[in-house]
């Protein structure tokens, strides 16, 4: 059996569950049982799984496997004998039989999730492997075949449709040749010594090709001239694969593409940079150029998302915070947003964390240059708890005789 396969299968049947009336103590033993009947060929990672004889064997034989199983778990007689039938039958559609699917929403189910494995990434490499296609043509493959059995059989949820829309644009963005392009470009440019230095500006590991920062802009100027005419939801959607990749020199292009289309920002973005904080952004400089630009960018356009920004203060995630203070850095440069920049620090005022002290410091001192006496007084009325750290970053750009006043005893 394949685990990783098992293992999708079963975290769908509990969403799945959780959306639609369906019974568990079926589906969930048949997702983990179904294959079973694989474990008793000689060379599993050869199966071809289109051979119908080898479709027909391991349906009989993991149907025995099963009954073993859940006799030994003593699992009640009634599901049990109901698992081992669908089990015996779970890949009938190869022969032509299409109603035992459409008539049973727990069987049409378990096969529109087993269909839908392809159309994860795993999934989509095996089988890809096995037809022998290439990117385009298994795309091509993924796109025609709509539903579960070549189309002739619909899907018996909703949650099915969406799972699939949802993966065919994840490998609509895995097979886009621009991704494999720049990640070619990235490699050949790496460089060891260039990847050890820069390891040592983070406290934390980072995944790093190695390549110098003029090169990282200069591939992200290019590549954006293939996608300049794209949708901004493709762009993002490109973003967001460059973001998943979790290599620092990518992350820094997909910062690059989204403040290039800022131009066409809508207030409903605001989601997507959201995500994108919370879920990618581990170290401070994806944060730092992200947040700078991107967000920053967002809310001089869309202000009242000020009060979404100042939330992020709360989060028990360290980037996220910092993220709070730094997405104000351009803007208060500009003079911009000084009572919310106040406010701000005074949320993140007491935070012990160095990268969160560093952020909301930084803020304040991109304050000074346009509200400098503003910032002093801040600094001032606070010295005596705020954080050494976060004082020196803020008083930095000031002259000599108020940073003698703010870091006297």
């Amino acid at each position: 059996m394949d685990i990783k396969h098992i293992e999708w299968f079963m975290q769908k049947v509990d969403e799945v569950c959780a959306q639609e009336s369906l019974d568990k103590t079926l589906l969930m033993p048949l997702a983990i049982l179904h294959d079973i009947g694989y474990s008793t060929l000689a060379d599993i990672a050869e199966v071809n799984y289109y051979d119908k004889d080898i479709r027909k064997a391991h349906m009989k034989t993991g149907a025995k496997l099963a009954k073993k199983i859940l006799d030994s778990i003593n699992y009640p007689k009634n599901k049990s004998k109901q698992i081992i039938k669908y089990i015996s039958v779970h890949d009938d559609w190869a022969f032509g039989k299409i109603d035992i699917y459409l008539n049973d929403k727990v069987l049409g189910t378990f096969k529109d999730l087993d269909y839908l494995w392809i159309y994860t990434q795993e999934g989509c490499r095996a089988i890809q492997k096995v037809l022998k296609k290439n990117n385009k043509e298994m795309l091509e493959h993924l796109k025609q075949e709509v539903s579960p059995i070549f189309g002739k059989k619909p899907f018996s949820t909703s949650f099915a449709k969406k799972l699939r829309e949802k993966y065919l644009t994840d490998r609509e963005q895995d097979m886009h040749p621009l991704i494999k392009t720049l990640q070619n470009q990235l490699k050949q440019n790496a460089d060891p010594k260039t990847q050890a230095s820069s390891q040592r500006f983070f406290k934390e590991a980072v995944e790093l090709y190695g390549v110098k920062t003029a090169t990282v802009a200069k591939i992200a100027k290019e590549t954006f001239k293939e996608i300049k005419d794209e949708s901004k939801e493709k762009i993002f959607s490109l973003c967001e694969k460059l973001w998943q990749s979790g290599y620092m020199e990518e992350t820094f292009i997909a910062c690059n593409w989204s403040y290039n289309v800022w131009k066409q920002y809508e207030a409903k973005d605001f989601t997507i940079f959201e995500n994108w904080v919370e879920k990618y952004i581990n170290n401070w400089a994806s944060c730092d150029t992200f947040c700078n630009h991107t967000i920053g960018k967002f809310i001089e356009t869309f202000p009242e998302y000020l009060t979404e920004l100042k939330k992020w203060t709360k989060s028990k995630n360290r980037w996220v915070k910092r993220a709070s203070a730094v997405s104000l850095i351009i803007p208060a440069r500009n003079g911009k947003f000084l009572k919310d920049i106040f406010e701000i620090a005074d949320s993140l005022l007491l935070d012990s964390d160095d990268m969160v002290q560093k952020g909301y410091g930084w803020m304040l001192k991109a304050a000074s240059q346009a509200h400098q006496q503003e910032v002093f007084n801040y600094v001032m009325k606070n010295k005596a708890v705020m954080p050494r750290t976060s004082l020196r970053y803020a008083i930095e750009k000031m002259p000599l005789e108020l940073k003698k006043k703010a870091m006297a005893k």
